[in-house]
C-alpha cells in the first residue's frame, strides 16, 4: 500500500451492534491504533446510515475503546448532515509561551486528576460492555 498511500492512511473499521448502536476502531496514520475518534465517529456513522445498516434521523449510540458518543444523521432536501454530541474531559490546563529562540514552551498549571480518573472509569465500562473487557 505505500504506493497507493505515501503519506500514510487512517482508516476506520465499524461493527452493528443494533438497529442504534456501532462500534468502531481507527488507526491513524502516525499515532496507531486510537482509543477514540470523533472524525472516525461521525464518518463512520454517517456511512452505515448511507449502507442502509442503520436508521437516519435519529440518535444513534457511537462506541469506541475510548468511551462513547451520539451521532445522528440527518436526511434534508439537499442532502444530509451529521452531528456529533458527547463530553469533553479536561486533563490539565497549561501557558504556551515563546521561548526567545523561537521554541514553543508549554507550563502545566493545572492537572484535573478527578475528571481523568471519572473518565477512565467510564471508558472502563464502556470496553466491558462492548468488548467484554
Amino acid at each position: 500500500l505505500p504506493a497507493l498511500f505515501p503519506n500514510g492512511v487512517n482508516v476506520s473499521l465499524y461493527e452493528i451492534l443494533g438497529e442504534q448502536k456501532i462500534f468502531v476502531a481507527t488507526y491513524e496514520r502516525g499515532a496507531g491504533i486510537t482509543l477514540s475518534c470523533g472524525t472516525a465517529m461521525t464518518a463512520s456513522t454517517t456511512a452505515a446510515v448511507l449502507a442502509g445498516y442503520i436508521p437516519a434521523n435519529c440518535p444513534i449510540e457511537v462506541c469506541n475503546r475510548g468511551g462513547k458518543v451520539i451521532c445522528e444523521v440527518h436526511t434534508h432536501n439537499d442532502g444530509l448532515s451529521t452531528r456529533l454530541s458527547g463530553n469533553a474531559t479536561y486533563e490539565y490546563a497549561g501557558t504556551l509561551s515563546e521561548e526567545s529562540d523561537g521554541r514553543i514552551k508549554f507550563d502545566i498549571d493545572n492537572i484535573f486528576a478527578a475528571e481523568i480518573t471519572a473518565y477512565e472509569e467510564f471508558a472502563t465500562e464502556v470496553k466491558r460492555e462492548i468488548c467484554g473487557e
